[in-house]
């Protein structure tokens, strides 16, 4: 997404596959019509025509078209600007929240096809009130979600110190900083060993997996979309230098960042 954009939603009808990627914002997928099969992370799914996938800032995606008569919907919002607009952890938490039992997929509410039309009128007028209004519709589809559906969001069972949500946000927003767990646990007051076991039941991921994951997935758009070097990209995204950046990126995804930016 061209990072002066809040969001964007596209409309297709052509069956081309969307090969693996991950982007450092929040993204809903609508099947009008049709059939997809879809991979999040280490989750295989089909897709079936009227449903919804919400997918996170930092899942890895890609689509296969699996019929011939095929129509979507997608949204693509910045992930600190729809944490701004709406602001609900309940409402928030099918984008934020990623504990093991998770489904990424719920059967459409009978108002996303217009939901979704609305969007997509709003993304092309793109004037200074077109993110609020879009914001309004997301707000206005999970709210339908989940009077329909609340037991499937992921919500924890226990009561959840408003600190680890905050915790959360604080790694979202400052992830390229020179970020220590132990510390952030004295900023926020909460007891380390607590944070560490509460945060991955809520998010799946410990605190410090998530720092990483925040900056590696910047580190991919930054590849795709600049001609910035590994050694600035390095420093941009967090890491200490471009040999620790070089180690870890090849670790996580077989591959250099050199090679990942080749196309």
């Amino acid at each position: 997404m061209d990072g002066t954009s809040l969001f964007r939603c596209e409309y297709s009808n052509q069956p081309t596959p969307i090969h693996k990627h991950s982007h450092m914002d929040y993204e809903i997928l609508y099947v009008k019509k049709g059939e997809i099969g879809l991979s999040i992370s280490s989750h295989l799914y089909t897709i079936h025509e009227g449903e919804l996938v919400f997918i996170s800032n930092l899942e890895e995606h890609c689509v296969e078209i699996q019929s011939s008569r095929y129509e979507r919907y997608y949204v693509i919002f910045s992930s600190l600007s729809l944490d701004r607009l709406i602001n609900n952890p309940k409402l928030m938490s099918l984008f934020k929240n990623r504990p093991q039992n998770f489904c990424h997929v719920f059967p459409a509410v009978e108002e996303a096809g217009p939901i979704f039309t609305a969007l997509l009128e709003e993304s092309r007028v793109n004037d200074p009130l077109s993110a609020e209004r879009a914001a309004c519709l997301i707000k206005e589809l999970l709210i339908l979600l989940y009077r329909r559906h609340s037991h499937r969001f992921p919500i924890p069972d226990k009561p959840v110190q408003e600190s680890i949500y905050q915790v959360q946000k604080y790694i979202d927003q400052n992830f390229a900083q020179d970020i220590k767990i132990k510390e952030l646990a004295e900023k926020f007051y909460i007891n380390f060993y607590y944070l560490s076991h509460t945060f991955k039941e809520l998010t799946g991921y410990s605190p410090k997996q998530y720092l990483l994951l925040n900056r590696l997935t910047y580190s991919k758009e930054l590849l795709a979309q600049t001609s910035l070097s590994v050694g600035e990209i390095a420093m941009r995204c967090g890491f200490s230098d471009a040999n620790s950046f070089i180690r870890t990126f090849r670790r996580h995804y077989g591959t250099t960042p050199s090679q990942y930016r080749r196309p």
